[in-house]
């Protein structure tokens, strides 16, 4: 995403503050001196990026990263971590690529720009360099250096990996002072190719206000730089060609390191006319369709009626219903084949008396009887057994005769002294 035509342009570089108006650079006094909603490139001044290694879970990397940087004194007070870039290394460790700024600083940029009615939105430097290197979408690695006055920012590293990321300072502007700062760039590449086994194919240059100066390096080394394209910028008098205007125009706005609801906020803002547009032309569809479909359903209605008035016309005959009569034969012949298919065999109801153990039993009469949707069956007989052992055999005997379905209308069990003697009448419905 681009600024929108109506947001304004501002670089922050080594404590001066430029606005980008077409293709004038104009110094003004702050960030907070100019009105409206703002896009903002910063160094975010006394801000430190680097690469590191902390050993903790990717979701806790940033807490560990800033307990390393109190601790080792670099910061001796609170700081805000800001992550360009994150990769879980290993079980416990993850790699991760920031920009740490003091607290009270970044609160400067994340509340005190946000105070009033237009949104500011943060982007930062080694943010932007990183998404120059993501856009050359290169499979090995690259460099990225970005000169400004008397630094030279670093990022090593392709599309999907950062190796390296670091902060080259001369003690002055004079050359030979900013050829022993190159000199230290070329280390600094050279040390990651050794250091990863890998070669760094290209050295892509930036450079900002007055900072255009080449590399005097060997011709191997040569070979490998690529100047950024740039564009001539009127600062001042004076006409320079410079590049990190060019490539931080390019910033989605996912890598602004401002809060989540000043980036929904300036999100909104930009598209609102758009939206109210689309909401406009969607209010207009409705509203046509809501017509035409008015119209057809007149239409619809007015057939209707006319189809109601042609079937009230009509004469329909009533066939005759069949009476039972009629039928009577055939219905008789068919639930007789229904109660024959239901009627157990002989041998299924043999099976059926004699499948539960009656140890003792001996039938004397077994008759049956097929009614009319009932079986009827009269045993009797005698069992050679002692009382309590028979008895128990014959309420299991019975338990056994109700589990296949059927029911006892008459029960009588008499005994003597050695001999017992049942009779059963017994009913199951078909």
């Amino acid at each position: 995403m681009k600024p929108g035509s109506d947001s304004i342009r501002l670089f922050e570089m080594d404590g001066e503050v430029y606005r980008l108006d077409g293709t004038l650079l104009t110094p003004v006094e702050s960030v907070t001196a100019v009105a409206g909603d703002k896009w903002l490139v910063t160094d975010l001044r006394e801000a430190a990026s680097r690469l590191l290694t902390v050993e903790a879970p990717v979701r806790y990397a940033e807490l560990l990263v800033r307990k390393k940087l109190q601790e080792s004194g670099e910061f001796d007070e609170p700081v805000e971590i800001f992550t360009h870039w994150k990769k879980k290394r290993g079980r416990n460790s993850t790699d991760i690529f920031f920009t740490a700024v003091p607290t009270r600083q970044s609160r400067f940029y994340l509340e005190a720009l946000r105070e009033g009615d237009h949104s500011t939105l943060v982007f930062a430097m080694y943010g932007v360099l990183w998404d120059v290197l993501q856009r050359r979408r290169a499979r090995e690695p690259v460099a990225v250096v970005l000169r400004h006055d008397r630094f030279a920012e670093m990022i090593v590293g392709h599309r999907n990996q950062v190796y390296y990321a670091n902060r080259c300072v001369a003690f002055d502007t004079a050359p030979e002072q900013l050829q022993a700062l190159w000199d230290n760039v070329r280390n600094d590449i050279a040390s990651v190719e050794e250091d990863s086994g890998m070669s760094v194919a290209r050295v892509i240059l930036l450079h900002w206000l007055d900072a255009a100066d080449m590399p005097d390096w060997p011709a191997e080394w040569r070979q490998r730089i690529e100047v950024h394209a740039d564009q001539e910028w009127m600062v001042g008098d004076t006409a320079q060609r410079l590049s990190w205007p060019c490539a931080a125009a390019h910033q989605a706005l996912r890598n602004s390191v401002s809060p989540p609801a000043e980036k929904t906020f300036y999100a909104a803002r930009r598209w609102a006319p758009a939206v109210n547009g689309m909401l406009l032309l969607l209010l207009l569809a409705l509203a046509g369709g809501w017509f035409i479909l008015r119209d057809d359903a007149r239409q619809l209605a007015r057939h209707s009626d006319q189809l109601a008035r042609r079937m009230a016309e009509v004469q329909l005959e009533t066939l005759p219903t069949p009476s039972r009569e009629a039928f009577t034969a055939q219905l008789d012949f068919l639930q007789s084949l229904d109660r024959g298919r239901r009627r157990p065999a002989y041998r299924e109801v043999l099976d059926d008396l004699t499948a539960s153990p009656f140890e003792g039993l001996r039938l004397n009469q077994l008759k049956l009887e097929y009614g009319s949707g009932v079986l009827r069956v009269a045993l009797s007989g005698d069992v050679a057994s002692p009382f309590e052992s028979a008895h128990e055999q014959y309420r299991r005997y019975l338990r056994h005769l109700q589990q296949r379905g059927y029911r006892i209308e008459e029960s009588r069990f008499d005994t003597r002294i050695t001999v017992s003697q049942l009779m059963l009448k017994l009913r199951r419905p078909l």
